[in-house]
């Protein structure tokens, strides 16, 4: 790929979702798009480029996007996390709180907001009866089909804890073997959306109790970060949590949130 060229797709990857693609990814780019361009006869990177360019039904757009995001996930990743969220969630509980609404703003193939769900059902009983959503967004829609399909193989699951697994999947059987289900109960409680972080104004209000936004601020440069951030922090209840990545921060940011613990920030005005 001619360097004039990658440094054309890492403008417009930027534009439409702040990603930053370094310098030296020219392979892993190259491989992304490569299927997409057999299928429409394309040979050069540069006439795939224009083709997404120039597409105005935005569908060529959204396959491109698809193709070149990371969706590296897995059931209850940085457990602690999770107990932190059993932990808020008894919490409301025992204050006679009513409404409950949780954002996970990368959801990739589902991990991530079914392992939220199975947590809160196991520390608020009756939950498909209470007034608790989990909104879980992605800007890649082939994954986000996946996870409202909300269907794993035995192998995906083996970070579940065995009480949280059989009583939050079924086991099925398809022609290519065992699968486990997200039980009924659980699907009631989360929604699914395609959003993209960098496009502004979101279309929910909130306020949201805690917002899970982990392992996607790493791809973006500092700016995009802050403005997300920002967004985010605004759409908290005063009392509501933040949760990033163990690796991610809200560096710049001290005067709306200060951090509690693993990387996990409360709004400024809370306490």
């Amino acid at each position: 790929m001619q360097p004039e060229v990658f440094d054309a797709f890492r403008d417009f990857i930027h534009v439409q979702t702040g990603l930053t693609m370094r310098r030296g990814k020219e392979s892993l780019l190259r491989a992304r798009i490569s299927e997409r361009m057999r299928a429409l006869g394309l040979d050069d990177e540069a006439a795939y480029l224009k083709r997404v360019r120039s597409d105005t039904t935005g569908g060529e757009l959204r396959v491109f996007i698809n193709a070149i995001t990371t969706n590296t996930t897995s059931f209850f990743r940085a457990p602690e996390h999770f107990d932190t969220l059993g932990d808020y969630a008894r919490a409301w509980d025992a204050q006679g709180q009513r409404r409950m609404r949780v954002w996970c703003s990368a959801s990739s193939t589902g991990e991530e907001p079914w392992s939220i769900a199975m947590v809160l059902a196991a520390a608020l009983p009756d939950l498909a009866r209470r007034d608790v959503k989990v909104l879980a967004t992605d800007i890649d829609t082939d994954v986000l089909a996946e996870a409202k399909a909300g269907r794993y193989r035995p192998e995906s699951l083996t970070t579940v804890p065995p009480a949280l697994r059989n009583r939050s999947f079924v086991q099925e059987r398809d022609p290519e073997g065992v699968t486990w289900s997200i039980r009924p109960e659980l699907r009631s409680v989360v929604s699914f959306a395609r959003l993209n972080l960098v496009n502004h104004p979101w279309p929910m209000s909130g306020p949201f109790d805690l917002i899970f936004c982990r392992n996607v601020l790493i791809y973006f440069d500092n700016d995009t970060r802050l403005r997300v951030l920002t967004a985010m922090i605004r759409l908290l209840h005063p009392y509501g949590l933040l949760v990033l990545g163990p690796s991610e921060s809200a560096m710049g940011l001290d005067h709306l949130v200060r951090r509690t613990t693993d990387s996990v920030y409360v709004p400024r005005e809370a306490r």
